[in-house]
């Protein structure tokens, strides 16, 4: 044990010592770091800047995507506990980055992707927090799942070796129990309870840290809740002990990547605990508890809190207003994509089973569809009678028109929306005739002139469409998905267009673009339509909740008008469902990235009808939910630290916030007790799982306490930090009419972004060994040495940053003020992913990578397969074959060979190139670069490439690029394949990635040019390298400092801070 802490310690070192920026240093000569390419200017500025700090001494970011050569580390959870038989926590091993790739073995403490505190060094008392001026909360990961890339598609690996690496993943055990079964004590029935094991005080889950005991005079055992000390007996025998509880492997859905284009399907790998073939017994069941951290339990009885279960259904509305008959076509093939997933992952589902239950129709995938403009049409198949066998089955359409008052359902559920198995030839006859239909009814009414509004847009009742999306899912639950061309600007929740040039010259008109108009009191609101709007969306957000429905909203257009994301986002947000913008659809691109959001949202591990609740152990509580979390927040059941939080769904991508407080007194010392100097948070999930079983997720967390602030720093966590910092600045956008800046909510963020900055740093210099450092230094703890550059880069993002207008050229608008940037469609869109970012993604949406594509070395883009220590390392020169992996490599990944681990660690990957800063100093004329924010890959070519490298690119005719002949980059050259291959890595690395990221091809001094599967076109308002520009964070703009002068300032107002604390001192 004592080796293995060394090799942790190895693999995560931490150094205790300050990190320390020379401000005023003494090598104000030393060049610029070495992957920072020397031009004119960046020379000039090094110039008048080196008297004032070293740039060779400032924290950059790296490119925590890029994959290590050597395995994945394997990390032990409980090695950041240090020794328990002891208080010094300088033994404990903190986890990894929550942006690095890293293999979790459950020991017993919750696994870091799936809980993470903002400190792993827990302060005791509410004092020692307050020197630190760290916030306290929990970023609660339910469903967080580990992927190592595109590898396996690249590089034709086969579909068993696929399911043979899956089973090593970290999958999360189950235990299924008969149902309503209780455990008794054998000395008094009154003791009972239901499986799974709590406290009778707290209704804590028994867990790992739970003290056990036995009592001498009865046999009966006992165990102490670590979390309220109550004294709890159990497991002396079973009610029916013929029934004993099955354990499995099946907990947590893993990717499964045999279908290329999905690899988000569920995987049916299972390891039985029970060698002998049967179910575990109940003392293997109880020990499972006490050895994992994070457990599914499956459950029944009250646990079933509603009289039916959520039914995997998928609706889905396409908008017709615009009739585009390409676009039509790729809503209809993504659609039969997802239909085709879902029956694929129900036959693995049946075949993994092995037995039939008497519901399985209840829980067959089935997919349903209508069309809508200023009316809603439902096709179904017209079944033949069975008296007149010459009739022919036909495909009808069914038409509502009340879209004013109450919109209907005008059809059963079951005529329109058909199975995945038995109805799947239906379903597809139904969607080849559907271009038809609707041709027809285009032409129809081709000659109704009334159907634009005042701003030529034409008419759409999406508001209608989602009335009957909730009214047809209100009885099973399910999911719904509006694929719309235009915000809904007629029938009932219309919306009207808010948004003009002059709004954006005045901050709190621009607020009001941005805040979701269900959120505003009716008394702002000047218009009876926005009231009734604002009423419709509000009642609708809560009906959905309650019947357990999630909505998602598909954008299919570019920027060219008004959308109001704010107030469609917000009803996405309440049902946690997610709003995808894809500007390429229009006009031809986008197939894939549309075909790729419809399939993440249906077959990526889910679980419906949730409930969360975290409960903390003694000294703590909950003090709130940080930032706007999806669902409703229940009354507590009369802990006051103990909220629920209730939601129709809970995704891979779904990361819940939460502030932690201390109670008076701080947490107990407890003495002897084996859980001296520590602090437990359990979040417990309550869902169903897509086919039908009802779960409990229970994920325990035991953190090191400490009365030192040095400690505390030392143990602070960058990831959970940013995904705080980034939430708390989206909900000080909308400040109280009574806060300091309420006037100019954007500014006020950014001012209260500076202030958790300087506040943590001054704390460092007063309350660490810090203090004892020149004066003329910034110091910079070395867990948060990012953190200046995160805030700059915050501040300077799509959310934050304010609004600037473009003046028109045009005869029409010469001088005018016409398109703003970014417009608050676009920040609304970037504010309500930041609003949810989970600490692995919550640098890359601030601050992008940027790649350089040139002078790569010759593994980059290429698969790579690391190999566990002690074997003999093998590697292939010959990179230019279809697959890199020699036969001696995959031998060596194999199960068999390797322990479990291992295995998981030394999954493949693709190289990627080196990073360099993301500057317009540092993208050279002659060099191609990839920038990747976290929404889009935009993939640049400076204006000198020769000739031969755009050949290689492009291919044939790559010269006469132009906007009416979108370029796409070849699969022919080596060079175009490896290009290729990183950019699927890139998009599969993380799977809580917001989107399906598309390509941006952006060629230097000429307009955006974009891949099939692009973001911009032709029609933007702003060029690609305009976008682009925007992004290079390190760059000062109109409004911001580049980053060596935000430093300087940042470390005045720390100089400043620490003289009037010593003064006050």
């Amino acid at each position: 044990a004592q080796q293995h802490q060394q090799q942790q310690q190895q693999q995560h070192p931490r150094q205790q010592r300050p990190r320390s920026v020379s401000v005023g240093g003494s090598k104000p000569n030393q060049p610029p770091p070495a992957n920072t390419p020397t031009k004119p200017q960046q020379a000039s500025a090094s110039a008048s800047t080196s008297s004032r700090i070293d740039p060779s001494q400032i924290p950059r970011i790296p490119c925590f995507t890029k994959p290590h050569p050597d395995p994945a580390p394997v990390y032990q959870p409980k090695l950041s506990l240090g020794d328990t038989t002891d208080l010094n926590t300088s033994k404990c091993v903190l986890p990894p980055s929550a942006l690095t790739r890293f293999v979790c073995n459950d020991d017993g403490n919750a696994n870091p992707r799936y809980m993470r505190c903002t400190t792993f060094t827990f302060p005791q008392t509410r004092g020692i927090k307050d020197r630190t001026g760290l916030p306290l909360a929990l970023m609660v990961c339910p469903f967080a799942v580990d992927t190592f890339g595109h590898a396996a598609a690249a590089a034709n690996i086969s579909d068993q070796q696929q399911r043979q690496s899956e089973t090593t993943m970290e999958n999360v055990p189950l235990i299924q129990y008969p149902h309503h079964q209780t455990v008794t004590s054998s000395s008094s029935s009154q003791d009972s309870m239901e499986m799974p094991i709590r406290c009778s005080h707290c209704q804590a889950y028994f867990n790992p840290f739970s003290i056990i005991g036995r009592t001498t005079s009865t046999g009966t055992m006992h165990y102490t809740c670590n979390f309220c000390n109550t004294a709890n007996c159990y497991i002396p025998k079973i009610h029916n002990a013929a029934s004993q509880p099955e354990f499995s492997w099946t907990g947590m859905p893993m990717p499964n990547a045999s279908n290329n284009n999905n690899n988000h399907a569920y995987s049916s790998s299972s390891q039985p605990l029970s060698t002998g073939g049967g179910g575990a017994s109940m003392e293997e069941a109880i020990a499972t508890c006490g050895k994992y951290g994070i457990v599914d339990h499956e459950v029944g009885g009250s646990y079933n809190v509603r009289p039916t279960m959520v039914k995997p259904l998928h609706v889905y509305a396409i908008d017709v207003s615009a009739y585009d008959p390409h676009r039509l076509r790729s809503c209809l093939d993504s659609i039969k994509s997802v239909a085709m997933e879902l029956q694929r992952q129900y036959q693995r589902y049946k075949s993994f089973k092995g037995t039939t239950r008497s519901d399985d129709d209840g829980l067959i995938p089935c997919v349903g569809l209508f069309l809508y403009d200023t009316q809603l049409y439902f096709p179904y198949l017209k079944q033949k009678n069975d008296k007149d066998e010459e009739e022919e089955e036909e495909v009808c359409m069914a038409v509502m028109r009340d879209v004013e008052d109450e919109p209907f359902l005008p059809l059963p559920l079951h005529l329109w929306c058909l199975d995945v198995c038995s109805g799947t030839d239906i379903l597809l006859k139904v969607m080849d005739a559907i271009p038809n239909l609707v041709k027809t009814l285009t032409e129809a009414s081709s000659g109704r002139s009334s159907d634009t509004t005042d701003e030529g847009e034409e008419l759409s009742c999406g508001g209608a469409a989602l009335a009957v999306i909730g009214d047809a899912l209100a009885d099973t639950g399910g999911r719904g998905t509006l694929m719309t061309t235009q915000r809904p600007n007629y029938g009932v929740g219309r919306l009207r267009h808010r948004a003009s040039p002059t709004q954006y010259l005045r901050s709190r008109l621009e607020q009001k673009l941005y805040t979701p108009i269900q959120c505003r009191q009716d008394k702002e609101l000047a218009y009876s339509n926005d009231i009734d709007a604002a009423n419709f969306y509000r009642d609708m957000g809560m009906n959905c909740v309650k019947n357990r429905v999630c909505v998602d909203v598909v954008l299919l257009g570019d920027d060219g008008h008004y959308w109001d994301i704010a107030t469609i986002g917000e009803l996405c947000r309440i049902t946690n469902g997610r709003i995808k913008w894809i500007r390429g659809c229009v006009g031809g691109g986008g197939e894939e990235q549309l075909e790729q959001e419809l399939l993440r949202s249906a077959t990526r591990p889910m679980g419906n009808d949730c409930v969360f609740k975290l409960r903390c152990s003694e000294g703590v509580r909950v003090q709130d939910f940080v930032g706007n979390v999806p669902g409703v927040i229940c009354d507590s059941d009369g802990l006051a630290d103990a909220p629920e939080l209730e939601i129709p769904s809970v995704g891979v991508d779904t990361t819940i916030a939460i502030g932690i407080q201390h109670k008076v007194g701080g947490i107990p010392d407890h003495g002897g007790n084996t859980n001296r100097g520590m602090v437990f948070f359990q979040s417990a999930l309550l869902y169903t799982s897509p086919f039908g079983e009802r779960r409990v997720r229970v994920m325990t967390l035991g953190l090191r306490t400490t009365k030192h602030v040095q400690d505390v720093f030392r143990g602070a966590d960058y990831g959970a930090m940013t995904s705080f910092i980034t939430r708390q600045a989206i909900f000080n956008t909308k400040p109280e009419d009574d806060e300091p800046g309420c006037g100019d909510g954007l500014a006020h963020a950014r001012d209260r972004v500076v202030k958790i900055c300087v506040n943590i740093l001054t704390n460092y210099r007063l309350h660490t060994s810090a203090s004892k450092s020149p004066a003329g230094q910034l110091i910079l703890p070395e867990s948060l040495q990012l953190l200046p550059i995160f805030c700059l880069s915050l501040r300077k993002s799509v959310c934050l940053r304010p609004s600037t207008l473009k003046k028109g050229n045009n005869a029409s608008n010469f001088g005018k003020p016409t398109a703003p940037s970014p417009s608050a469609d676009e920040r609304a869109y970037q504010m309500f992913y930041a609003n949810g970012v989970s600490p692995s993604l919550g640098t890359l949406l601030v601050h992008p990578n940027l790649f350089c594509l040139t002078g790569m070395n010759s593994e980059d883009g290429y698969p790579c397969t690391p190999i566990a220590a002690g074997q003999q390392k093998k590697q292939s020169h010959e990179h230019g074959a279809a697959n890199p992996f020699t036969n001696t490599q995959q031998q060596q990944r194999g199960v068999g060979n390797t322990s479990s681990l291992d295995n998981a660690a030394c999954q493949p990957y693709i190289r990627l190139p080196r990073t360099t800063h993301p500057s317009m100093s540092c993208l050279a004329d002659d060099e191609v670069y990839i920038l990747d924010d976290g929404f889009a890959l935009y993939f640049y070519v400076g204006k000198s490439v020769s000739e031969e490298v755009r050949m290689e690119l492009f291919g044939e005719g790559s010269m006469q690029l132009s906007q009416t002949q979108p370029p796409t980059i070849s699969k022919s050259s080596d060079y175009g394949q490896r290009i290729l291959n990183i950019i699927a890595q890139m998009r599969d690395y993380s799977p809580s990635r917001p989107t399906f990221a598309p390509t941006v091809i952006v060629l230097a001094k000429a307009r955006s040019v974009s891949a099939p599967d692009q973001q911009l076109n032709s029609n933007d308002k702003e060029n690609g390298e305009e976008k682009l520009r925007g992004l290079l964070v390190d760059d000062p703009t109109v409004h911001e400092k580049g980053y060596v002068d935000f430093l300087c300032s940042l470390h005045k107002q720390i100089r400043s801070e620490v003289q009037e604390a010593m003064r006050d001192y």
